[in-house]
């Protein structure tokens, strides 16, 4: 997603307040962000945060 902003993992990191390993977790599958640290990234990528966590593909 971030590719598609042309934004890198590191400055996606600097603009959301997170590090870069973690944006590296969250693009392989491993991580588990919390909403808060998700509104930051969907900020920072420039996207509404239901939009961002698309949330008609969400699993419960």
């Amino acid at each position: 997603m971030f590719d598609e902003r042309g934004v890198t993992k590191e400055q996606l990191a600097d603009q959301s307040d997170v590090s870069e390993s973690f944006i590296g977790d969250l693009t392989r599958g491993r991580g588990n962000p919390s909403l808060r640290k998700m509104e930051l990234i969907a900020k920072a990528l420039d996207y509404d945060l239901p939009v961002f966590i698309d949330a008609d593909r969400l699993e419960y």
